[in-house]
């Protein structure tokens, strides 16, 4: 039956206490760190996020809850409560204030409907000890955590942002009565706490003595606290161990379906050294619309619930639960069973002693001794020492202090189709992980791979392998794409073991997994399947250099290698295609959405101009970006050009070209070499007004500068079909500043600065020969006419006042 349990007055060893608890509060605020009741422990644990600082030492305060940053007078507030701080709003709550409270009846004195709350609502619903502890201690508050949520609401009321649970440690404001005396002087202390107190100051709560703190995370299966993540992450940062509790409400829903929904949203536990293994609070219904004290059910009924929670809370998390009840209940409602005395106990019980055990248990592992302080919430102790409390925290295997059931092994987890996970093993350490996540096992560990290497396949579509390689275990989601790119390959065979899991929210929502033959698979939403990048090659390395998926792209194809001469290569979803050979000095890059990448394409790809030599490369005159290939052939373009053109380097008038300076001489081809011409004449003109010409009879390719008084007179004559191809580069320095060019059909073209024109001396005719022999320009001088034909006669004048006229 209920009872209640009136407070004793404190005894002398606790006042002693109550002292030393105020000297530790003094160290704290000096910037010393307080003695630890919790030895230090590395922090991995995972959601809900808190800081990495060790178990027992409180991180350092936030900038934003600096002693500085507290209002000069705090609002006086009457009362140890959450409810008492409805003063200082005085019904007036902004965004910020209810940044803090969340909930708004926990502003008001505290009260509970005839039905359970939901997420979202006013009202934060039943706490620990509910039934038993008076409705006015639901929203206790210690002294500290008073002073500190008036100051925060001060602040907030103004329109600050204020984090809550996240405040400095404040000054112990003065001291309450408490019961428990024995428990004030043994064991290691702790707390709990719910929504109904939203925001505590958690470095005070430690500096007076609190080690650990229970977290209200869901009640039934409609209920998640909004305040369990910073009220969780608070205790972590001040150097608590932390964890979650679940108000159970069996006749809501099965047993199994509130372990879900308490794991799923917090309530779960990890082998971190920060994290308490879950609690059910099993108690009085406080609900009427739920039926009687038991819920309206039997005891039969009740512990088949029971037993439904804390074995899918074991299958979830690889270890049992608290369970969080008093004897008064346990003995209307269960029948007192001793079924679950395998799993540690919370007894709630408010008095000097903690009172009768349920049947099963000779004695407790927490209990629950006050609703009244010194805690915020409700005060707690661990029936040991800082050792036991540690164990208690990591141990999975952990044996309840007064327990007399048999604990079950934790080495293993036997399934319903009798498959068997061992957990001490790497395997079965990944799934214990997460259980939820890769399903029962549908084989057992099966080893003999190769390399020695050993997996277990589980009903969601995972499969975790382990090799001896040092990269430990880790899953191939065999469903995904990547999983089935990689079987496809040959499993552990092709692509080698799983060096990391798959990862995902790369660039464009990328995952990519790696593997120990160095193979990397990658998939996209946008890709038509997964690609692999071989990260050992050249073309992978060459991808690496780039950025990985940042530079070139994800593949979007396998890596090829039967190209001509031995060559691969892989494409890249930006564009870039990475080309190797075994005769080339390491892979390059073709941009095919480029000029320079379309030209090689229209050439026949690596059959045409052959495979890159090197990059392409942007940091030419003008802006001009060229790209040389294995054929000879050297890309080039620039932003004027009508398109990218290639010089032959292997030819004669590339070779000219690269003599002249390649595009610092005569500029950038503007077009391709083009061989068509009279008696198998080749040309490529260039961007500075020079055209090289060759041809099979000459000694060599030659220029013509088109731009130039004498090309523009080769070019008036018919280029090639008219003077024919040149013999000779344009000469200068002759008599007077004279120049000329010597071309294939006899002539040769001449001009001179003073005015004499640009003309052509036929060198085969009777007038050329005689003009020869009479000593060039420097005889009769520079012709100012050109040949003309009259009467079968053919007359030319030169510069010298000499007229010829003859035959030819």
């Amino acid at each position: 039956m209920r009872s209640a349990h009136p407070a004793s007055a404190p005894s002398p060893r606790f006042r002693r206490r109550r002292i030393a608890i105020a000297s530790l509060a003094c160290i704290s605020l000096l910037g010393l760190q307080a003695p630890s009741f919790a030895e230090t422990q590395p922090s991995t644990a995972a959601t809900p996020q808190s800081s990495s600082a060790p178990v027992g030492e409180p991180t350092t305060t936030p900038a934003s809850a600096s002693p500085s940053a507290t209002p000069s007078a705090t609002p006086t507030v009457a009362g140890s409560s959450t409810s008492a701080l409805g003063a200082v709003t005085n019904g007036h709550e902004n965004a910020q204030v209810a940044k803090l409270v969340p909930e708004s009846d926990v502003l008001k004195a505290p009260s509970l409907g005839t039905t359970p709350p939901r997420t979202g609502g006013s009202n934060p619903g039943a706490t620990m000890g509910q039934g038993t502890k008076p409705l006015e201690s639901t929203d206790h508050l210690s002294p500290a955590s008073v002073k500190s949520a008036a100051q925060d609401l001060e602040k907030a009321k103004s329109g600050q942002n204020v984090e809550p649970n996240k405040a400095s440690a404040v000054d112990n404001p003065g001291e309450q009565a408490e019961t428990g005396g024995t428990a004030a002087t043994s064991g290691v202390q702790g707390m709990d706490v719910s929504g109904w107190q939203s925001n505590v100051n958690w470095y005070s709560e430690y500096a007076n003595g609190a080690r650990f703190a229970s977290v209200k995370t869901t009640e039934g299966i409609g209920y998640v606290s909004p305040t369990f993540s910073s009220q969780y992450n608070g205790a972590g940062n001040a150097g608590m161990y932390r964890g979650g509790y679940h108000f159970a409400l069996p006749s809501q829903s099965s047993g199994a379906e509130q372990a879900d929904f308490f794991v799923n949203n917090g309530g779960g536990w990890s082998a971190d050294g920060r994290t308490l293994p879950g609690m059910l609070d099993i108690e009085f219904n406080p609900y009427s619309s739920l039926g009687n004290t038991c819920y309206n059910m039997s005891p039969g009924q009740m512990n088949a619930w029971i037993s439904s929670f804390t074995t899918q809370y074991k299958n979830r998390t690889g270890r049992y639960p608290a369970i969080y009840t008093n004897s008064s209940w346990w003995s209307t409602c269960t029948g007192n069973t001793s079924q679950f005395s395998a799993m540690p106990l919370h007894i709630s019980y408010y008095a000097s002693t903690p009172g009768p055990m349920p049947a099963g248990w000779s004695t407790y592992d927490i209990w629950q001794y006050s609703a009244s302080g010194p805690f915020s919430g409700d005060s707690n102790v661990f029936n040991g020492d800082a050792a036991g409390l540690r164990n208690y925290v990591t141990n999975a295997g952990y044996k309840p202090i007064g327990g007399t059931g048999t604990p079950v092994s934790t080495d293993t987890y036997t399934a319903p189709n009798g498959r068997v996970v061992t957990l001490r093993a790497a395997i079965g350490g990944l799934w214990n992980t997460n259980r939820a996540k890769y399903g029962d096992p549908v084989n057992n560990e099966t080893c003999g791979l190769v390399n020695g290497g050993c997996y277990q396949t589980f009903a969601n579509g995972y499969t975790i392998y382990w090799a001896p390689n040092g990269k430990g275990a880790h899953t191939v989601k065999t469903w995904g794409a990547i999983g089935q790119k990689w079987m496809q390959a040959g499993y552990e065979r092709g692509y080698g073991y799983p060096v990391n899991e798959e990862s995902c929210g790369l660039i464009g929502g990328g995952c990519f997994q790696a593997f120990s033959n160095g193979q990397t698979v990658y998939w996209t939403p946008n890709s038509n399947g997964a690609r692999t990048v071989k990260t050992w090659g050249a073309i992978g390395q060459k991808w690496m250099q780039a950025g990985y998926e940042r530079g070139y792209g994800y593949p979007v194809n396998d890596e090829q290698c039967n190209l001509i001469g031995g060559g691969c290569f892989q494409a890249f979803s930006n564009g870039q295609t990475v080309y190797w050979t075994p005769n080339s000095n390491g892979a390059h890059s073709v941009n095919t959405r480029g000029a320079i990448g379309q030209k090689g394409i229209q050439a026949g790809f690596e059959r045409g101009y052959g495979h890159p030599v090197n990059d392409e490369q942007c940091n030419l005159i003008g802006g001009g970006c060229f790209q040389a290939v294995s054929n000879g052939q050297t890309v080039y373009w620039t932003p004027n050009s009508n398109g990218a053109h290639t010089v032959n380097t292997r030819g004669a008038i590339g070779q000219k070209w690269i003599q002249a300076g390649f595009e610092r001489g005569y500029g950038y081809p503007v077009n391709d070499e083009q061989c068509n011409l009279i008696g198998g004449g080749c040309f490529q003109a260039f961007s500075n007004g020079q055209t090289v010409y060759w041809t099979p009879n000459s000694n060599g390719a030659h220029t013509v500068n088109t731009r130039g008084a004498i090309g523009e007179k080769w070019m008036q004559a018919g280029f090639e079909r008219g003077y024919g191809y040149p013999l000779t580069e344009e000469v200068c320095g002759l008599v007077n500043g004279g120049c000329f060019q010597t071309y294939s059909n006899g002539h040769t073209v001449y001009w001179t600065p003073n005015g004499t024109g640009t003309h052509a001396v036929y060198t085969w005719g009777a007038i050329g020969k005689e003009w020869m022999q009479a000593g060039y320009e420097r005889g009769y001088g520079y012709p100012t006419t050109d040949r003309t034909a009259s009467g079968g006669q053919y007359t030319q004048k030169f510069s010298n006042g000499k007229t010829l006229t003859k035959a030819s």
